[in-house]
């Protein structure tokens, strides 16, 4: 299915880039955005990062891939403006998910890594995946998106999880891919400079079990909010009132 020219979908009118959260990018990082930088350096900073960037990286470089192949625009969606940049001199700067994604995206098209001329899209609405995936259907309904495609990773959001939101929001012909599911279906097909990418991101085993644990506990919150909804139909689900009350934005100092 993954290892297809078009992984088994006809008709996609628009991608999904689903937003791990939070990401820091510190100055040493900063380096991966040097055009020049040699390729065994770019990968040595990119296994240096921590795995939030990392699995960004990952899912970014598979949509971009997905939309060029579909002609289909590219959606980022989070709107938590916790991601911090540190910018030297001049402190640090915090922007949305949605802002961080397409600064990776650049990146990763200064590297020939992703089509430079994806159609990008922005939206800042969200602070959870309930609200992510609310957001990629409003944005897909009026653009007369029929078939959505939606790139997450094994937490925050598994497939799985964000598959579920979409049903619970009605979505038909939508799919969701794991983008390290993709990168092992396509690693025969890539360059060798691109498997080396690909390395460079992969979650260690250490960090395989966090991202279990981590999406173990947010599969239990999901179950309580959905749990109160059948019991009280709030107006707000729980998922989404947590995330506003605990997941406050920072000052933009832009």
């Amino acid at each position: 299915m993954e290892t297809s020219d078009n992984n088994g979908e006809s008709d996609v009118g628009l991608v999904v880039s689903f937003f791990r959260s939070p990401v820091v990018l510190a100055r040493d990082q900063r380096a991966i955005f040097r055009r020049a930088l040699p390729p065994s350096e770019y990968s040595h900073y990119l296994r240096r990062a921590p795995l939030n960037m990392r699995a960004n990286v990952a899912r970014i470089f598979v949509a971009a891939r997905l939309a060029s192949r579909h002609h289909a625009p590219l959606l980022f969606a989070e709107g938590w403006r916790c991601h911090a940049i540190d910018r030297s001199g001049a402190g640090t700067c915090h922007v949305t998910g949605s802002y961080m994604a397409c600064l990776l995206l650049k990146m990763l098209q200064r590297r020939r890594l992703a089509d430079p001329q994806i159609r990008v899209l922005r939206r800042d609405v969200s602070r959870c995946t309930l609200e992510e995936v609310a957001g990629v259907q409003e944005t897909a309904s009026p653009m007369g998106a029929s078939r959505v495609i939606g790139v997450a990773g094994r937490a925050c959001p598994s497939r799985r999880r964000a598959a579920r939101y979409f049903r619970l929001h009605g979505a038909v012909g939508v799919r969701v891919y794991d983008c390290w599911r993709v990168l092992g279906a396509w690693s025969s097909l890539m360059t060798p400079e691109q498997r080396d990418f690909a390395s460079a991101l992969w979650p260690s085993t250490p960090e395989r079990v966090r991202e279990t644990l981590f999406e173990g506990a947010n599969w239990l919150l999901h179950g309580a909010s959905r749990s109160e909804w059948h019991l009280r139909r709030p107006a707000v689900p729980l998922e989404i009132r947590l995330a506003h009350r605990l997941r406050r934005d920072h000052p933009a100092n832009l």
